[in-house]
């Protein structure tokens, strides 16, 4: 299996910015955008652990490939993944934590691991970490609210501006809602830019999050990524296993 591939099942990265008028300044925000912000801030999901089932389809890296996703979370500690494509046939599983990202081959009996400091060059998106892929994965904030250079509208979001090290960010609020949609990143030396959305919901018991996330990444080429969850669970007991078997070769 293309370790692109299991590699890219660990990260999704789509909201094309367009023109919008500025609206606010930090320290001249409105009432209603106060609220509305209050609103988005205090609907963060909170868990234990999270373990959820999703189709998931790629394309990019001279790759068109639909699998299915089984994912668990341990919340802070430890996202893994297995990858199965058809008839539920696993070919390789991933996990990822602050210390080390690790993609299992299973078809050529290989690993790779590479330690979470790498991973922002592995992908294309400097500066990314764990809490970011664990917030993205869950459909919470991956970035502060509060940490912006302006906000701008258009009907009917709310796009709260900022900088990174190394890139643009645009964080989609819808305002009626008052829920997050999703984001555009764009490099500062225009080599990049990446764009995420959040599309309807699942729940289990009183724990909602996004269904559906879309996501484009452009290298300049595009890589294409959707998930969409039809199962999940909270706070549920996981079992993981980060063994990766004695006869299998290190790839990188």
């Amino acid at each position: 299996m293309n370790s692109k591939y299991l590699i890219w099942l660990m990260v999704l990265l789509l909201f094309q910015s367009c023109k919008s008028r500025k609206l606010l300044h930090e320290g001249k925000i409105s009432g209603n955008v106060r609220k509305v912000i209050k609103t988005v801030e205090d609907s963060q999901l909170e868990f234990n652990t999270m373990a959820a089932k999703a189709r998931v389809q790629f394309k990019g890296q001279g790759i068109n490939q639909a699998a299915t996703l089984n994912l668990k979370i341990i919340n802070d500690s430890i996202i893994w993944g297995s990858v199965a494509v058809m008839l539920g046939l696993e070919v390789g599983y991933f996990y990822l934590t602050k210390y080390e990202a690790v993609a299992i081959d299973r078809f050529n009996k290989r690993y790779y691991q590479y330690p979470m400091s790498a991973f922002p060059k592995l992908i294309g998106i400097p500066g990314i970490n764990y809490l970011q892929l664990e917030n993205l994965l869950c459909g919470n904030l991956l970035f502060d609210l509060s940490d912006f250079v302006d906000i701008t509208r258009e009907s009917p979001y709310l796009i709260f501006n900022g900088k990174e090290d190394g890139y643009y960010r645009k964080t989609y609020i819808q305002m009626e809602a008052s829920e997050l949609s999703g984001y555009a990143l764009k490099d500062l030396k225009d080599t990049w830019n990446a764009d995420l959305s959040y599309r309807e919901k699942i729940t289990h018991e009183d724990k909602t999050i996004p269904k559906i996330i879309e996501g484009k990444l452009f290298l300049p080429e595009e890589n294409y990524f959707k998930l969409n969850y039809y199962k999940i669970y909270f706070n549920q007991s996981v079992n993981i296993n980060t063994d990766i078997p004695n006869n299998y070769q290190k790839a990188n």
